[in-house]
């Protein structure tokens, strides 16, 4: 756990917000309480909008209470079609081998989704 002069940070709190140009932003925050054995510097912020830009800070905090914020980071969120999974691979074939072997061949789905596919999982039940 990070040790400074006075009372040891305990956690962290994030504060967000969406920008908006024409609305005042409603600030959210999310709370990262801090364990002895592990000691945590990255956090995931969940329920956010697809393709919306947010305004995020994070500050300290203590016994003794809350730090000051970071300077605030402008992130925007991945879009809904940047976050779709890849089609389901297509003409499965099934080549018996041996008595303890089998071949299989497919092909690649319709589309790969917003990112190339890295990998196929193959699972059997006996």
């Amino acid at each position: 756990m990070p040790m400074h002069p006075g009372s040891p940070i305990i956690g962290y709190t994030v504060f967000y917000s969406e920008v908006q140009a024409d609305k005042f932003p409603r600030e959210q925050s999310h709370t990262v309480p801090l364990s002895q054995d592990t000691p945590v510097t990255e956090e995931v912020i969940g329920d956010l909008k697809p393709g919306t830009e947010y305004r995020v800070s994070i500050a300290a905090y203590s016994q003794t209470g809350k730090g000051r914020l970071s300077s605030p980071r402008h992130v925007t969120t991945l879009s809904q079609d940047s976050c779709l999974p890849p089609a389901a691979p297509q003409q499965p074939h099934v080549l018996v081998v041996s008595d303890s072997e089998v071949a299989l061949s497919w092909k690649p789905g319709e589309s790969e989704g917003s990112s190339p596919v890295l990998y196929y999982s193959v699972e059997f039940i006996r």
